[in-house]
């Protein structure tokens, strides 16, 4: 009680390190973990892939750059998947000893076969039911080294050899697996990044790794889960941002079908977002996609609010009124709708911005941006459009007048 999520999660782990040393840690949710092993194949958020073909020189660089990255955000939980130390019960035969002996290898796979996993030598018949007859060495016997060790294996003459004889007998550590992406095998290093944005960590991390590390030829190296996710995110915003803006001033042209009022209209979209760039200053969030996203509803919610009072001002209801009687009266008259369309999104966002539950990492830097922009906006649209709206057409009026005196 009286945690939130990022202090509950650092406080269980602190926890489980201090009671159970010698063991690490991800900490993660269910969807979430679910969505970064459908994407990358990882539990974590952030992936480090090591390809090459030596599965010890993998491991080997993948314990280098963990013991590189873990300073860099002691927060954060740093895993290197680790494949080895799986213990494996192997019989290797022995060439020179076989050939000693004079023993086929045949003979050999044939006595190990019978004995570990038996052989059908028969029926044994029931009414109409069949049973197969297995020969093998009973559960116990199977589960005793020594009692494999001196397993006859048949020689000429009816004499034998213990099997241990011609054969090295024992456990020994292999890999539980052989994780490939493509054909190429992997080592990977699991980050769940805290206290820091995934660029940020990654620009450091990044340049740890190239300082210290020079990878064998044969070896590269690939950074995935989240931070591909927000490449690819970042690649297509660069597109669809200027497009959006184009489609947004070619709408707003259509509307107003005018050069000037458009570029009046188009003025909100720098109020909003100096708002939404000033809140992620000021709360400390770092840029991610949901501020992203933030940014461009802003450009819809400060056009909106530009489009209501530019609409009024150019409306006929004022146009025999001087410009500056005009510009008040219009203001005036829209003030409350500007403050409704602006306050209805304003408050809408609140709750998003003050939650700490899941999903909240997602809900607070877009709703953070939403209620900084919308209240940099509504100032700005009511204070300083009116003014340029004045000066512009105040100096054109003065354009016109000379223009006409020149002309008569």
């Amino acid at each position: 009680r009286g945690l939130d999520f990022e202090k509950f999660e650092q406080t269980l782990l602190e926890r489980l390190k201090t009671d159970l040393p010698g063991t690490t840690y991800l900490a993660s949710q269910p969807i979430q973990m679910r969505f970064n092993e459908l994407l990358e194949g990882t539990r974590s958020d952030l992936a480090i892939k090591i390809f090459g073909p030596d599965l010890k020189e993998l491991e080997k660089i993948g314990e280098q750059v963990e013991e590189l990255i873990k300073p860099i955000s002691p927060a954060s939980d740093v895993e290197l998947d680790r494949n080895s130390g799986f213990p494996m019960f192997t019989i290797e035969p022995n060439l020179a000893a076989m050939q000693k002996y004079g023993v086929k290898k045949a003979d050999v796979l044939e006595l190990v076969s019978l004995a570990l996993s038996g052989e059908e030598v028969g029926y044994f018949f029931e009414s109409d039911r069949r049973f197969p007859i297995i020969i093998r060495l009973d559960e116990e016997n199977r589960k005793d080294i020594k009692i494999i060790k001196n397993l006859p294996v048949p020689l000429f003459y009816d004499t034998t050899v213990p099997l241990s004889a011609i054969a090295d007998i024992g456990f020994k550590e292999t890999y539980a697996s052989i994780t490939r992406d493509n054909g190429y095998r992997r080592a990977t290093i699991m980050v769940n990044i805290r206290g820091m944005d995934t660029r940020t960590f990654v620009d450091r991390a990044q340049k740890a790794v190239a300082g210290n590390i020079k990878l064998p030829d044969g070896y590269f190296m690939e950074w995935g889960g989240q931070y591909k996710n927000l490449q690819e995110a970042t690649g297509r915003l660069v597109v669809l941002v200027p497009l959006t803006l184009l489609m947004v001033f070619f709408m707003i042209y259509m509307t107003f079908s005018r050069f000037k009022q458009t570029a009046f209209v188009v003025m909100g979209i720098p109020f909003a977002m100096v708002g939404g760039v000033l809140s992620l200053h000021i709360t400390g969030l770092p840029f991610s996609i949901s501020t992203a996203v933030g940014l461009i509803a802003l450009m819809g919610i400060g056009v909106l609010s530009s489009i209501v009072l530019v609409s009024a001002l150019e409306s006929s209801e004022y146009k025999g009124l001087p410009l500056k009687e005009r510009i008040i009266a219009a203001s005036t008259s829209r003030l409350r709708a500007v403050l409704m369309t602006a306050f209805t999104d304003l408050i809408g966002f609140i709750p998003m911005a003050i939650s700490t539950g899941i999903g909240a990492e997602v809900q607070r830097p877009l709703a953070v941006v939403v209620i900084g922009g919308i209240t940099t906006s509504i100032v700005m649209t009511l204070f300083i459009l009116p003014a340029v709206y004045y000066k512009i057409n105040g100096r054109l009026e003065k354009t016109c007048y000379v223009a006409h005196i020149f002309i008569a």
